[in-house]
């Protein structure tokens, strides 16, 4: 078994409609079958959020969702009440409840956190991979 990594709810959208968004880097690493493709339950309700609240627009959500984490092999990785405890107790001055809680995942996972978002990319705590293409 290869690499286990986080994916930001960004880069799985982009995963699956514009992969040509993903840096070089991230793409292998993603590509890669020895590698394992994680995406935090947050995702699931972040991207419901907003394709309800029409934040955004995802063609075949959530009809296809199952199917989309088939064809990518993806996971989901739940989450705990650690992760919680540790979202809402971290020294960070970004208080988006989905970037939070995320970054709590990977980092009590200690797994890298495959993202684009400069705030994040920052954060000293956690491994990341930019993801910006």
């Amino acid at each position: 078994m290869g690499m286990r990594m986080l994916l930001d709810t960004n880069v799985f959208i982009w995963m699956m409609t514009q992969p040509d968004k993903l840096s070089h880097t991230a793409r292998t690493l993603m590509e890669d079958p020895d590698n394992e493709r994680l995406v935090s339950a947050i995702s699931a309700y972040e991207i419901s959020q907003k394709t309800h609240y029409k934040k955004m627009e995802i063609p075949g959500f959530p009809v296809d969702w199952e199917s989309w984490l088939e064809r990518f092999n993806v996971t989901i990785l739940p989450l705990t009440d650690d992760h919680g405890i540790t979202a809402g107790t971290l020294e960070w001055d970004n208080r988006d409840p989905f970037d939070r809680m995320l970054v709590a995942q990977a980092y009590l996972e200690q797994i890298p956190f495959v993202t684009a978002d400069k705030r994040i990319l920052s954060l000293p705590l956690l491994q990341r991979i930019n993801a910006a293409g």
